[in-house]
């Protein structure tokens, strides 16, 4: 009962003091014993509907209106009913339907509580005027009171209602202004941290340009250095900007419907070509149907795997080789980057898919700790998980995708 509110409250003890009152009239006021049975049963009879339809509606609020425009109209039916059946609906003792119309009118918002009081008015005003001596005047008197109970009531409920969702609406703001400041101060305190040392060198390297020969040995490194520091400027500053985009919510994503294998082709060449510099062996498997297609960004989910085998490389300094593989699994194909490089250290631990997260062990290592949680982040907007399954030497990090065939191709 989390979304219980304040309305909630007061017409729960409304409610529970109009049901004592009329339990306590039935056995002080001269009434038959079918008269109190019958009354009694009613009673319990409002408890069994009325209980689980509250409960619902405090726990859903979206239909909240709806609930309470239904149960509020039974049970004034079922209150001047009683009151009717046991002859009193003429005497004082009418205040009962006047204090439930205001305590059902308190959360069901406006427009429930006008139906409310619509129908209770104009049910007291049909009752009355056929089987009592009373007044025209003040049973139209008693009439408007009930519809205006019921008014004033809603138009209470509606105008905390309003005050409620401005607040929700005003807090929010506030936070994501305040999230939107850290995520400066972030976005700032990395990019002087990470853009900066490859910045530092390529500087080093252009004042080594300028002191040797075109041609030389020294030249040549200097614009291979050049090149590989740019490269890794590039993608730093393009981790740093998904960052900002996801934080803000402006990443956008282009599905369409692709294989995977047409995905990761690119990646197949690259890293064959890269795991050999590093004196590591690639080797990819495929093991899906030629009819298995998936809906993604191809870019972004490009870059996901890409990532990871960035990783598998990077930190790889011990071991032999790197995997890529494909299968797939039911309703889904998984692809899963594996290495044997001494798998991943016990000091990072659950935090593997937080922000910053790297290990003391790899703090030698150039990289903003950004690219795992970035992945993450974007295989879940494919409605996919990341995992890991770390046994070292090995570790093995899993993508899990929903997939296709051809077949469903005319459901999308």
């Amino acid at each position: 009962m989390n979304n219980l509110t304040r309305p909630d409250k007061v017409t729960i003890t409304i409610r529970i003091f109009i049901k004592f009152v009329a339990l306590l009239l039935l056995f002080t006021q001269e009434f038959t014993a079918i008269q109190i049975g019958v009354a009694i049963l009613i009673i319990l009879a409002t408890e069994a509907y009325e209980i689980p339809a509250m409960a619902y509606a405090i726990t859903s609020p979206i239909h909240r209106t709806r609930i309470y425009s239904i149960i509020g109209p039974i049970n004034m039916i079922v209150i001047v009913g009683i009151l009717y059946f046991l002859n009193i609906l003429n005497t004082e003792l009418y205040l009962i339907a006047l204090f439930a119309n205001f305590a059902f009118g308190i959360p069901s918002g406006l427009n429930a509580a006008l139906i409310s009081g619509i129908v209770s008015s104009a049910l007291y005003l049909f009752a009355t005027s056929v089987s009592t001596d009373l007044d025209s005047m003040v049973i139209v008197f008693r009439s408007m009171l009930l519809f205006m109970a019921s008014g004033i009531s809603g138009l209470v409920s509606h105008l905390y209602i309003e005050s409620d969702q401005e607040k929700k609406h005003l807090l929010k703001t506030l936070e994501d202004t305040h999230i939107s400041e850290e995520l400066k101060n972030e976005f700032v305190s990395l990019a002087s941290h990470n853009l900066r040392a490859p910045l530092t060198v390529i500087k080093g390297y252009l004042e080594v340009l300028g002191e040797t020969q075109p041609g030389s040995d020294d030249f040549n490194m200097a614009i291979d250095r050049i090149g590989k520091k740019l490269t890794v400027f590039d993608e730093q500053a393009k981790r740093l900007i998904k960052l900002a985009d996801l934080a803000s919510k402006r990443m956008k994503f282009n599905f369409n419907l692709k294989k995977i294998e047409e995905i990761v082709e690119s990646l197949i060449d690259k890293y064959s070509s890269l795991a050999k510099d590093h004196g590591l062996t690639f080797t990819y498997t495929s093991h899906i149907d030629s009819d298995t297609i998936i809906k993604c960004d191809e870019e972004q989910l490009k870059a996901s795997i890409d990532n990871l085998l960035s990783n598998a490389v990077k930190y790889n300094t011990t071991g032999s080789y790197i995997s890529l593989s494909i299968d797939e699994h039911g309703d889904s194909i998984s692809v899963s980057v594996s290495d044997d490089g001494g798998g991943v250290p016990q000091d990072i631990g659950k935090r593997m898919f937080s922000k910053y997260a790297r290990s003391k062990e790899h703090q030698s290592q150039a990289g903003t700790g950004l690219g795992l949680y970035l992945s993450q982040q974007i295989v879940e907007a494919h409605g996919g998980k990341i995992s890991l399954n770390n046994h070292p030497p090995v570790a093995e990090f899993i993508i899990s995708l929903p997939k296709y065939v051809k077949s469903d191709l005319k459901d999308l």
